[in-house]
């Protein structure tokens, strides 16, 4: 485990990772955003894909029991991951400052990521064939998340400085 944990160190403290590092905060501004204001609400027939939630005639009731309308579009997250969804529960009562739940599905409706946050800005880098993305969330830095393909999920990888 310590020489896991040393490998990483090494490899974050490289001039490769801190130049890409570097390139990340341009990659937020100019990646490709799915936030509440911009995607779709859900239909009747995404009641299945909308998990931890109550369907009562077509309306959703979120963790704090708020009546709330889901949003659900397509997400592209690259050529390892075809067919992905992202699915928001906007209640900023319920979720706090960032105002959604974000989860994140594959094309087999698996769970990829499931956080708090205002949406998801996919950028341009990539890790095993997966777009890495970058949660929306108020403040002066931006989470960037990345595939680990042993665990089929997004790990948090680094906070991003926006100044």
């Amino acid at each position: 485990m310590k020489k896991i944990a040393l490998a990483i160190s090494l490899f974050l403290s490289s001039p490769l990772a801190q130049a890409a590092a570097a390139d990340l905060p341009q990659q937020i501004q100019g990646g490709k955003s799915y936030s509440d204001d911009v995607m779709p609400d859900a239909k009747p027939s995404d009641a299945g894909l909308i998990d931890k939630t109550k369907s009562a005639s077509l309306k959703y009731v979120d963790n704090c029991d708020q009546e709330i309308t889901p949003k659900i579009s397509p997400i592209d997250l690259g050529p390892s991951l075809p067919n992905s969804k992202i699915i928001l529960l906007p209640d900023s009562v319920c979720y706090g400052n960032a105002g959604d739940m974000v989860v994140i599905l594959d094309g087999n409706d698996r769970t990829l990521l499931r956080v708090t946050g205002g949406g998801v800005v996919v950028l341009s880098s990539q890790t095993a064939g997966v777009n890495n993305i970058s949660i929306i969330e108020p403040g002066f830095s931006a989470p960037v998340w990345h595939w680990i393909p042993d665990a089929h999920s997004f790990q948090h990888y680094m906070d991003v400085p926006l100044q």
